[in-house]
């Protein structure tokens, strides 16, 4: 299952290791309110515009995922034709990127994109691991292979590296692969842990002032600051009587019980028993 959507936080889990984990911030800890309360999006956003994207049979958006902006254009990924779809600033469609097939410049699937102002390109992420690259015009420019992982799920520039996420086969793999941006070459990989909370987390990362995030699932509310060697304690979040104690939901985290104990998250998931995860 690719995707769980949900709003997110993450939990403890005394039993991941060789993560690589430091910490530059001991009390940045985010006491969360969660009583109602009123908010006016004034408070959040300094202007609001709409743009009514064109529809034809040629743009239609199924299913939208990722919106990124830039060169004064709009690049949509839509999960359901694995394409990017471009839009003027006005809501003009303008082309597409990316094909599904077996010829040149064509994939499976693809699961993310990143727009590269600098080097005008834009890079999908097949599952199977590789970059598809592209000019800004839809034009292919070359395929990238990446480090042999299990399962490419989802990536975030940082400078002249990428940072990937995959769902790893077993606890001994690495999760993160940092690469560099233009040949694939894998420059380090960190975190590391049960392979069934891991895999609900395939959207973990983002950016803010430049700088990389990530968010584990079921790891004590813990945000962590990306760097090239490490994973940098950011900020906590603190439920007060909500925190979760993943150790009270009967996992045992080996990796020879992994189809059962995927069917049991599974069923809390969908129960609510486990009422929220970390994401994006």
């Amino acid at each position: 299952m690719k995707y769980f959507f949900f709003l997110a936080v993450s939990i403890l889990l005394a039993s991941c290791r060789n993560n690589n984990t430091g910490s530059n911030t001991q009390n940045n800890i985010l006491q969360a309110d969660l009583q109602p309360s009123t908010l006016s999006i004034h408070e959040i956003f300094d202007s609001i515009q709409v743009i009514p994207l064109e529809t034809t049979d040629s743009c239609l958006l199924r299913a939208p995922v990722k919106v990124t902006t830039g060169n004064n254009r709009n690049y949509i990924l839509d999960w359901k034709s694995f394409q990017v779809f471009l839009f003027d600033d006005e809501g003009h469609f303008l082309h597409t990127i990316g094909k599904k097939g077996q010829g040149p410049g064509e994939y499976r699937e693809v699961y993310d994109m990143i727009m590269d102002e600098s080097r005008k390109q834009v890079k999908l992420l097949s599952p199977f691991g590789s970059l598809y690259v592209y000019d800004l015009e839809g034009q292919f420019i070359k395929q990238i292979r990446l480090p042999d992982k299990s399962n490419y799920q989802s990536m975030v520039a940082m400078g002249d590296k990428i940072i990937t996420w995959t769902i790893p086969n077993g606890s001994d793999e690495p999760c993160i692969t940092i690469v560099k941006a233009d040949t694939g070459e894998e420059v380090n990989n960190l975190w590391k842990g049960p392979r069934i909370l891991n895999s609900v987390a395939p959207d973990n990362f983002y950016t803010y002032h430049k700088k990389s995030y990530f968010a584990p699932a079921f790891h004590d509310n813990e945000v962590y600051e990306i760097t090239e060697d490490s994973l940098l304690l950011a900020y906590k979040w603190n439920f007060g009587e909500y925190n979760i104690d993943i150790s009270s939901y009967k996992f045992t985290f080996t990796d020879d019980n992994q189809a059962e104990e995927g069917r049991l998250l599974t069923q809390y998931l969908k129960e609510n028993a486990i009422p929220y995860l970390l994401r994006s």
